[in-house]
C-alpha cells in the first residue's frame, strides 16, 4: 500500500493561512505555471514538500492518503511508479549523505587544525 498526495488538502491548507499560490511559489523557488502543474500531477519533490511542511507546521504525512488500488489513468496498477520514485529518493539521499559526510571530514579537519594553533599560542 503507497501513498499519494491530497492535492485538496495542499490547497485547502494554503487557503485556510491565508497564502496566495504566488506567494507558496515563491517560497518553493519555482514560477506559478510550474506549482500549477504540480498541482495537477502531484509530483512535487521532497524539497518542495519539506518547504511546504515547515511553512505549515504539518507533519509530511498529512499531505498524503493511502493509496490501496490506485490506478493510474490508463487502467495500469501504479506500483512500479511508486517503486521506482522511492529508490530514486533512496539514491538522492544517499548521495546527500555522502555529500555530508564529506562537509563533516572537512569540518573536523578545520577544528583540529584550530586546536593546534591554539595549542602553539599557548
Amino acid at each position: 500500500m503507497g501513498k499519494k498526495l491530497n492535492i485538496k488538502k495542499l490547497e485547502g491548507l494554503r487557503k485556510s493561512k491565508n497564502v496566495t499560490q504566488q506567494e507558496l511559489s515563491d517560497i518553493l523557488e519555482m514560477d506559478i505555471s510550474t506549482y500549477g502543474n504540480l498541482l495537477r500531477n502531484g509530483d512535487f519533490r521532497v524539497k518542495h514538500l519539506e518547504k511546504i511542511c515547515d511553512l505549515f507546521e504539518i507533519q509530511t504525512s498529512y499531505l498524503f492518503d493511502e493509496m490501496e488500488n490506485y490506478q493510474t489513468a490508463n487502467g495500469n496498477n501504479n506500483a512500479q511508479l511508486i517503486i521506482s520514485i522511492k529508490n530514486e529518493t533512496i539514491e538522492k539521499l544517499q548521495t546527500e549523505n555522502e555529500l555530508l559526510r564529506d562537509q563533516l571530514k572537512d569540518k573536523e579537519q578545520i577544528i583540529i587544525l584550530l586546536k593546534e594553533k591554539i595549542n602553539e599560542k599557548n
